[in-house]
């Protein structure tokens, strides 16, 4: 995961930029992590404030306007929500950086 991120270091997409500070977080870099996973704040803070939060709703893509970056957050606690809650002390870091920059959940 780490290599395929370098290779797209230039790519914004939510998974590489959240799945990258979960794999260092993974390999026991925290300190990576934490700086990854504050560069994946400043780009897409929704996603990191759908993952801190206790309980998820599910998003409404049938209506016929939705908030996409609300529910891009949703898809993406849907998708990787579940390798975050598997990897102890993740969504822990996660608020962590959140509470540190002052951004409210």
């Amino acid at each position: 995961m780490l290599a395929f991120c370098e290779r797209h270091h230039d790519d914004y997409d939510s998974d590489l930029l959240y799945g990258r500070a979960l794999a260092l977080y993974q390999l026991g870099r925290k300190s990576d992590a934490a700086a990854a996973l504050e560069g994946a704040i400043r780009r897409q803070p929704s996603i990191a404030k759908e993952l801190a939060k206790q309980t998820h709703r599910t998003a409404r893509d049938d209506r016929p306007r939705y908030n996409r970056i609300a529910d891009e957050a949703i898809f993406y606690w849907r998708e990787a929500g579940e390798f975050w809650s598997k990897t102890r002390g993740a969504l822990a870091l996660v608020r962590r950086v959140l509470r540190e920059r002052d951004l409210h959940v």
